[in-house]
């Protein structure tokens, strides 16, 4: 048995794939509901019965090494704004001003701070993306 940390555009589903587990089963040993959910920074237990945490780690890693390559190939950052939280303002907000910014790269650019808990007035990195210019 391990202990897993949620991470951005993480399910349930993707563990059982990466496990070799029921969806069902990681439910049963971590106490969640079927109407549970789980966010990000979570801590998940995880059976390593049918897979070493090896390959768990190595499957993960793919697939956010595919999520961030097709961003990439479509889009590409700009230039970075830095600006500070307003009152009343969302996460949501902020990663829609221009385009949708994915959490996770949002994330990477302040990985200091809890980008899902942000104080009115913190300074904020925004990465400000376009599409790739696919004639280039």
């Amino acid at each position: 048995m391990g202990t897993i940390t949620v991470d951005f555009d993480e399910t349930l589903s993707h563990y059982a794939e990466w496990s070799l587990l029921s969806v069902r089963e990681l439910r049963r040993i971590n106490r969640i509901g079927k109407q549970g959910d789980i966010s990000v920074n979570d801590k998940l237990r995880v059976n390593f019965s049918k897979t070493l945490p090896d390959k768990f780690e190595e499957k993960r890693q793919e697939y956010h090494k595919a999520i961030q390559e097709d961003f990439f190939n479509n889009y590409e950052i700009s230039k970075l704004t830095i600006r500070s939280v307003e009152k009343g303002e969302i996460l949501w907000e902020m990663r829609n001003e221009n385009y949708t910014i994915p959490l996770w790269l949002l994330n990477s650019y302040n990985s200091d701070k809890d980008i899902r808990a942000l104080s009115v007035g913190e300074p904020i990195v925004i990465p400000v993306i376009i599409p790739k210019d696919k004639n280039a």
